[in-house]
């Protein structure tokens, strides 16, 4: 979803949804906010990232969508060959 749509989505997404957030920066770039949506107000929506909580005005974001749980992590060690 882009636009007023991404807006909307993040307004009424559940908390505990895994979600990816695409917001332009201060200097004009993008970058994409990955984790766990948490809530949003009027202006504002945050989310827990690897980084931190993130927390990203309505007015900076460009695209928005939940995504999958992440893979489980790889096992690790020798496997009998």
């Amino acid at each position: 979803m882009m636009g007023d749509s991404a807006v909307e989505f993040l307004r009424s997404v559940g908390e505990g949804t895994r979600v990816v957030v695409r917001h332009q920066l201060d200097d004009g770039q993008a970058t994409d906010a990955l984790g766990w949506f948490l809530r949003s107000d009027d202006t504002h929506c945050a989310v827990a990232t690897r980084r931190g909580l993130e927390t990203i005005g309505f007015d900076r974001v460009i695209a928005a969508k939940e995504v999958p749980p992440p893979p489980e992590p790889r096992k690790r060690g020798r496997s009998d060959i």
